[in-house]
């Protein structure tokens, strides 16, 4: 059985990394270290997980630094755990299906410490894994092979992995994020005033593209813009497109 294990970034919403694989510890440690190869050098993030045990021997063993200690007169290079480092879990107990327990863990730092931490991201400041759990269902809506109770089955793995990493680049760069706490360049909202003409000093309203009325004109989803009329001619292929005449 595989498992697809997950890291988001609750600010952004971005996944920057995702593995396909069992439920081992080996795996968590793939996952982690992919992680820890996309982060700077000096950055230590904060982390909340479900109540999986193997996080924490995967977190413990990529977020510290050697240190040499003195032991009977020779000096012994020893692993150290970041002291500033911050986890979280949150354990869910269930019987017959059903959710009857919820507990919040500190496995690194404090409440105190991953509460101040979450606030000034600009987050609750409450222990939850909401973000990463909406993820998931999200994954299951965009891919059929993920669904529950589908006929569309993924045969073989690496068709599997190829689909998600297809889905995370449209999940990137294509679908529009409407929940983001950070403020965009270049936002793009409904109805709002943000596209400009093509020097870049007018704003013109935004609206939905609207389709080919009676197949002889068509209008862009940049608004106002103007309608040119459109002669139909046959394709090699059988099928119609469409050209703008000259006339």
């Amino acid at each position: 059985m595989l498992w697809l294990w997950l890291a988001i970034d609750p600010c952004t919403k971005l996944l920057p990394v995702l593995h396909l694989g069992p439920r081992t510890q080996h795996a968590a440690h793939l996952l982690i270290h992919s992680l820890q190869r996309l982060l700077a050098h000096d950055c230590l993030p904060l982390f909340t997980s479900d109540g999986l045990n193997l996080y924490f021997s995967a977190l413990t063993a990529h977020f510290g630094e050697w240190l040499q200690v003195g032991q009977r007169g020779r000096n012994v290079r020893r692993w150290q755990v970041a002291v500033e480092l911050i986890y979280g879990q949150v354990k869910k107990s269930s019987q017959q299906r059903k959710l009857v327990r919820v507990s919040h863990v500190m496995r690194l730092g404090t409440e105190d410490a991953l509460k101040a931490a979450l606030q000034e991201l600009g987050l609750s400041g409450r222990l939850n894994t909401a973000f990463i759990e909406r993820a998931n269902l999200t994954i299951r809506h965009g891919i059929a092979a993920l669904a529950r109770r589908t006929w569309a089955t993924a045969q073989q793995s690496s068709h599997l992995l190829a689909h998600l990493e297809w889905w995370r680049a449209s999940y990137h760069f294509v679908r529009p994020h409407e929940s983001l706490r950070v403020a965009l360049m270049q936002p793009r909202e409904r109805g709002a005033t943000v596209w400009r003409n093509g020097t870049g000093s007018v704003p013109q309203p935004w609206q939905p593209a609207e389709p080919p009325d009676d197949g002889r004109r068509a209008r862009c989803s940049l608004a106002p813009c103007q309608r040119f009329s459109l002669e139909r001619h046959k394709a090699r292929c059988g099928c119609s497109v469409m050209s703008r005449g000259d006339g």
